[in-house]
């Protein structure tokens, strides 16, 4: 077992200054963990909700914050907050009734003395930055890029697609050999927006047909306000350009897609739904 594996045992003082050094929230981080290293600490309700956010959609939290922000204010409190964890772990947070531990998710989101407001838009912003965090660090093994081949596992990792003839594919494909963390992170700000992306795709196709890159980077920019890099767009086009025509059906795109973020919500996370 690796060294870093071992439990370690840490006392208050060494708590203290892991607060300290912990970014306020209304910074904005899509690097949070992995800058923080083992420099973390986390109670049991703190891994469940985590592990939560990686499996549901953003719009399911912005339904769990309106619900927990019982006065209607716009922010929630950390009290608010551990109610959201209680309600993911069933009750079973770890801690004694009235305690309130200090944790590294906390005071990210509520400050030190946890007395900060965490409003929608910042509550939002992390549960994205989490999962794109997490979902490119896992599959580019920790490097700043992320290659081809790793990007359509994730794409179709939940999908009934064969990858083999994918991968053969972008094997041919020489204009591009990976991506970095801000060109994905503009390819998952048109996952939020499919909805969009296919309206907006009605304006540049008639009767369905297949579309060029030029008027899928077009379609793309008009829903998410952001140009797609066009590496990105070739490794998609590789992807789901099964006769090598230089053209997508889009439709197919979406149903991928679309299938891509349902059933991704459903892979081992905790059976939580937002009231």
């Amino acid at each position: 077992m690796p060294r870093d594996h071992y439990l370690q045992v840490i006392d208050e003082k060494m708590v203290a200054q892991t607060m300290k050094s912990t970014p306020s929230c209304s910074q904005g981080s899509s690097t949070l963990f992995r800058t923080l290293g083992n420099n973390a600490v986390i109670s049991y309700a703190d891994y469940v909700f985590l592990l939560t956010a990686l499996t549901k959609t953003t719009r399911q939290f912005e339904i769990a914050f309106r619900v927990f922000d019982t006065d209607n204010s716009g922010y929630i409190s950390v009290s608010e907050f551990r109610k959201v964890e209680e309600a993911i772990t069933r009750g079973k947070t770890g801690s004694r009734e009235g305690a309130l531990p200090m944790t590294t998710l906390l005071v990210h989101l509520f400050g030190e003395r946890g007395n900060r407001k965490l409003y929608i838009k910042e509550f939002v912003r992390f549960i994205e930055n989490l999962q794109r965090e997490s979902h490119f660090f896992k599959y580019s093994d920790g490097l700043p890029h992320l290659n081809k081949e790793n990007f359509a596992r994730i794409l179709l990792r939940h999908t009934s697609v064969d990858i083999h003839p994918v991968l053969k594919r972008l094997h041919s494909i020489t204009s591009v050999t990976s991506i970095n963390f801000e060109q994905f992170e503009h390819f998952c700000q048109l996952l939020n927006a499919l909805d969009d992306f296919a309206i907006s795709m009605t304006i540049f196709t008639v009767a369905g047909k297949p579309i060029t890159k030029d008027e899928f980077l077009r379609a793309s920019q008009v829903c998410t306000g952001k140009s797609l890099d066009s590496s990105v767009v070739d490794i998609i086009f590789g992807i789901f350009d099964t006769n090598g025509d230089g053209q997508l059906s889009y439709q197919e795109f979406l149903k991928v897609m679309q299938n891509w973020k349902v059933r991704s919500m459903k892979v081992c996370g905790p059976s939580w739904q937002p009231r």
